[in-house]
């Protein structure tokens, strides 16, 4: 990622936007791919879901060789999926993500703190 540039992400659930406004969901999981892949302790990233916005700072990040690695941390979660039930939770990220996909990636956990 470029010095001062802040890239924007798409948080498709409303849900999940507001559990990141209010600070219930602090952890964000993606397939490392792409943005993604690159992103770094440190960055600045503008979430958006519809008209809303707000910018959150990258305080960690974890690399899983699976989502169900990940997963298996029950503070990742609680932290990423504070709405979601446990027996529930692999579901929901299949919903995102094809077999093949969660198959060839690794999967990125970001520690996120809101700043804006």
């Amino acid at each position: 990622m470029k010095p001062n540039k802040i890239k924007r992400i798409q948080i498709k659930r409303k849900t999940s936007f507001k559990l990141i406004k209010r600070g219930s969901k602090w952890l964000e999981i993606r397939l490392a791919r792409g943005f993604f892949c690159g992103v770094n302790i440190g960055a600045v990233i503008e979430l958006y879901n519809e008209n809303e916005s707000l910018k959150v700072l990258v305080e960690d990040k974890q690399i899983f060789n699976s989502l169900e690695e990940s997963l298996s941390n029950r503070i990742i979660r609680i932290g990423s999926t504070p709405h979601i039930r446990d027996a529930d939770i692999g579901m929901y990220y299949r919903q995102f993500y094809s077999e093949r996909a969660l198959k060839k990636h690794k999967v990125v956990v970001l520690k996120i703190n809101i700043i804006i």
